[in-house]
């Protein structure tokens, strides 16, 4: 999906509560938005990577719709 990996984003999985995130590749670190604690990327699960921030959004709806079901 993404042909140059320094730009897009990727959606990642806390390590703390297992909440999807969205993070710019260029980003070492972020704090989760659901329990709070701050994580580096390298601990994360990387689920999917997106060109743009709407397809991000969109991927991790879809997910989580998913996982609700």
């Amino acid at each position: 999906m993404v042909s140059n990996r320094r730009r897009g984003f990727i959606i990642v999985r806390c390590p703390y509560c297992s909440n999807l995130s969205i993070a710019k590749i260029s980003y070492r670190s972020r704090s989760c938005s659901f329990c709070g604690r701050r994580f580096t990327i390298s601990q994360a699960t990387i689920v999917k990577y997106a060109d743009d921030a709407r397809m991000a959004s969109e991927i991790v709806r879809s997910l989580k719709k998913r996982l609700r079901v």
